[in-house]
């Protein structure tokens, strides 16, 4: 039986933004990267709107069992996440970045379990 949704706590939110990756030369405090690459901005969480907007993805869904395990979330940006959607352990994303610009780049990930 699929994990039931509901909304990220403002800790959890803080624990995925931690999780992104510094950038040398930036305030790791507004702009981080996520693991495809992708220039996130973290006042942009859930701002679909933005360039910079990101959102937190259970990385194995909760459709699949997935949980909100720590362990199991992190941010993505907002176009990531929908590539992703519900693959796993197979994915692509389409967002990855070039010098300070987000660019399209499709990558396939996978996680062998």
């Amino acid at each position: 039986m699929a994990t039931e949704r509901r909304n990220f706590t403002k800790e959890e939110i803080e624990a995925t933004w931690k999780k992104a990756v510094i950038q040398p030369n930036n305030n790791p405090d507004v702009f981080r990267k996520d693991y495809a690459g992708a220039w996130i901005k973290k006042e942009d969480y859930g701002n679909v709107n933005s360039i910079y907007g990101w959102e937190i993805d259970h990385l194995n869904p909760l459709e699949n069992n997935g949980d909100y395990n720590q362990e199991n979330l992190y941010p993505l940006h907002w176009k990531n996440n929908r590539k992703k959607d519900k693959n796993y352990p197979e994915w692509q994303t389409e967002i990855s970045s070039e010098g300070v610009k987000n660019i399209v780049k499709i990558q396939n990930w996978y996680i062998k379990e």
